[in-house]
C-alpha cells in the first residue's frame, strides 16, 4: 500500500471561510478502505478523526486529509452485491428516461459495472478509476472504455474524439466528491467536457441528513471529508453554474442522494420536476446544535451495542458480523472490539477475503463461512443497506434459528 500521510486544512474547502467548529472527537481508528493483510492490535497505523462545520457554508468536513495516492490501491467496491446491482440498473435506466445521453462519462467507475449498463443500452460509455486492483477487477459486459487513471484537467482529451467533439451527454461522479479536497480540480474539467447545452452532471454522496438522524456516527472516517445535507451540495453545484434539475435518497451506502444538475445560463432546455420540500429543511438536521446533540450520544451507543452483544452472549448467541466496508471498520474500531467480541465479519467482495479488519485482530471471510460454522447463530448486520438482501439470501441460517442484528438507530435484532 502507498505511504499514508496527512495535511491540514486551515479554511473551508466549499467557500473558503477559516470559520470552522470542531463538533465531533472520535478516538484514533484504522483507515477504512483497505483490509489488513494480519492481524494488527496496537496504536501503530490508527489516526485522529474530529469533524468540523463550517460557520458560513454549512459543509461538514475533516480538516485532516489522508493523501490521495491511497486510491491507488484501494479496494472497496459495492459491486459484489445484487442490490447495488440493481440499482445500477435503475439508475441507468432513470437517465436513459430523462436525458436520453448518447455519450457517458463516470468518474471512479470502478470495475466498470455501471458503465457497461449504458453500453448495453446503446450509449458510448467511459470512465476513469484510478486503482488499479478495480480495474483489474472489471466487470465483463460490452464496450466501455476504463482509464486507470484519476480524472481531472487533461482527461477528457484522452477520450476518443467522439467524447470531446461535442461534449458528455452525462457525466456521472458517485462516492467521490466526498473523497475530495480540491473540488475545482474535478468539478471545473467536469463543467469543461459536459455539452454545454444539455449536459448533465449525475452527482451521489452519502447523505448528511441520515447519518445525523439516525446515529450513524460511524459513517465518519478519514476518506470521506466532506458530509454533504441538499444544502451544501447545492451550493457547490451552483458556484460552478450549475442547478438542481431532480434530487432522490436511497439506502445506499448507508442513506445517500442523487443528484441531476444542469447548467444555470440554459434552466429552460432541462426538463422539469418537483423536489421534495423535506430536502430545503435538511439543513436543520445538520446546524452546530444538532450536530453536537449528535456527538454527544456516541458513547452511549458504544456503551449500549457492547451491553447489547455481553447480553445476548450471556444468552447463549455466538456473533459474527456481515459488511466490511468502511461503517463497518469504523465502528468496530471506535467501539474498540476484537475477535473476543465479533468472530470474523462476512464481505462479499473477493478483494477482502482471507484479510483482516484494519486495526483488529478480526478476518474477513466469504459468506460460504456462514454455513460452515454451525456455532455461530448471530450475524451483525453492518452493511445497512443492503440488510433486507443478506436476510433473504440465507433463509436456511435463520431456519436452523440463527438471528440478524441492526446497529441502526441503536443495536437490537431485525425481526
Amino acid at each position: 500500500m502507498s505511504d499514508i500521510y496527512f495535511t491540514k486544512n486551515q479554511k473551508c474547502r466549499l467557500c473558503g471561510s477559516a470559520r470552522l467548529e470542531m463538533f465531533l472527537s472520535l478516538p484514533e481508528v484504522a483507515l477504512a478502505g483497505n483490509p489488513s493483510m494480519g492481524p494488527s492490535l496496537g496504536r501503530a497505523g490508527l489516526f485522529a478523526l474530529n469533524a468540523y462545520r463550517c460557520e458560513e457554508c454549512g459543509l461538514i468536513q475533516l480538516v485532516d486529509i489522508v493523501s490521495s495516492d491511497i486510491y491507488k490501491d484501494y479496494t472497496y467496491t459495492p459491486a459484489h452485491s445484487e442490490s447495488f446491482k440493481n440499482y445500477a440498473r435503475w439508475l441507468c435506466g432513470d437517465i436513459f428516461s430523462k436525458f436520453s445521453p448518447r455519450t457517458v462519462i463516470e468518474i471512479g467507475s470502478g470495475d466498470g459495472f455501471l458503465l457497461n449498463e449504458f453500453a448495453r443500452g446503446g450509449a458510448m460509455a467511459a470512465g476513469f478509476e484510478p486503482s488499479s486492483k478495480l480495474t483489474s477487477d472489471r466487470a465483463s459486459g460490452v464496450g466501455a472504455i476504463i482509464i486507470n487513471d484519476y480524472f481531472g484537467r487533461g482527461s477528457i482529451a484522452r477520450l476518443p474524439e467522439e467524447f470531446t467533439c461535442a461534449g458528455a451527454g452525462v457525466i456521472i461522479i458517485r462516492h467521490v466528491m466526498e473523497h475530495l479536497n480540491d473540488f475545482d480540480a474535478v468539478m471545473e474539467p467536469i463543467c469543461s467536457a459536459l455539452d454545454e447545452k444539455k449536459g448533465v452532471l449525475a452527482i451521489e454522496v452519502p447523505y448528511a441528513a441520515d447519518i445525523i438522524s439516525q446515529n450513524q456516527f460511524y459513517a465518519f472516517f478519514h476518506e470521506h471529508i466532506s458530509y454533504f445535507s441538499f444544502d451544501t451540495l447545492s451550493k457547490l453545484l451552483k458556484k460552478y453554474g450549475l442547478f438542481v434539475i431532480d434530487a432522490v435518497t436511497n439506502g445506499l451506502e448507508g442513506g445517500s442522494i442523487l443528484i441531476y444538475a444542469g447548467f444555470e445560463k440554459n434552466r429552460g432546455l432541462y426538463p422539469s420536476y418537483k423536489i421534495s420540500p423535506s430536502f430545503y429543511e435538511d439543513d436543520k438536521l445538520t446546524d452546530i446544535s444538532s450536530l453536537k446533540s449528535f456527538s454527544a450520544k456516541v458513547k452511549s451507543y458504544c456503551d449500549g451495542f457492547r451491553q447489547f452483544l455481553s447480553a445476548a452472549r450471556s444468552r447463549g448467541a455466538n456473533f459474527c458480523a456481515w459488511g466490511a466496508g468502511q461503517r463497518g471498520v469504523s465502528l468496530i474500531n471506535i467501539c474498540a472490539m476484537t475477535s473476543s467480541d465479533i468472530n470474523f465479519v462476512i464481505d462479499v467482495n473477493p478483494l477482502y477475503q482471507g484479510k483482516f479488519i484494519p486495526g483488529t485482530d478480526i478476518p474477513i471471510k466469504p459468506p460460504s463461512e456462514l454455513g460452515l460454522r454451525n456455532d455461530i447463530n448471530a450475524v451483525v448486520i453492518f452493511a445497512t443497506g443492503y440488510a433486507r438482501d443478506i436476510i433473504s439470501s440465507n433463509a436456511s441460517f435463520t431456519a436452523r434459528g440463527g438471528r440478524f442484528a441492526s446497529i441502526i438507530p441503536e443495536a437490537g435484532w431485525y425481526e
